[in-house]
């Protein structure tokens, strides 16, 4: 059976479920720096605040017949990053990755840009205008993340 757009929305539930997961491990793995811990569980809180978000738009349309039928998106490509993201939290959550600040920077800014890549195919032409909206909302507000990680990266002093 094809997916349909309430499909979708569980499914950017989960991604950002897991990225919320990861910011949440960053967060704890640079707990001896405050302002990098700082950094990572406001992400944490924001990426929660997006899977609230689409629960609730997904609790809203969930009867409306609008957007029961199947939509045009491929679930693989989504389910490729969402399966990276897995992977890369069962890493950090065993310690097996060590990273320093600024790579941990620079990983997450990478997740953050395929997210918004996943959101940003998410806004097909014929989509219902809230919902083609709110993942316009979310797009921009993962490229937002990705430009501050990027940033705090480069500025952050050397840790050689």
């Amino acid at each position: 059976m094809p997916p349909t757009t309430y499909d979708r929305l569980m499914q950017a539930e989960e991604v950002e479920q897991t990225a919320s997961e990861i910011y949440i491990a960053l967060a704890d793995m640079f707990s001896y720096d405050p302002e990098a811990y700082r950094l990572f569980a406001g992400l944490a809180a924001e990426e929660e605040q997006h899977e609230l978000r689409l629960r609730m738009l997904r609790n809203q349309i969930a009867k409306d017949p609008r957007h029961v039928g199947p939509i045009a998106f491929d679930p693989a490509e989504v389910k490729e990053d969402l399966a990276d993201a897995k992977a890369l939290m069962k890493r950090l959550g065993s310690g097996r990755e060590h990273l320093t600040f600024r790579e941990a920077c620079l990983m997450a800014a990478e997740l953050e840009e395929r997210m918004c890549s996943a959101h940003a195919h998410a806004l097909a032409p014929k989509a219902d205008p809230t919902i083609t909206s709110f993942y316009a909302e979310l797009a921009r507000q993962d490229a937002a993340h990705a430009r501050l990680l990027r940033k705090v990266a480069e500025n952050w002093p050397s840790e050689e």
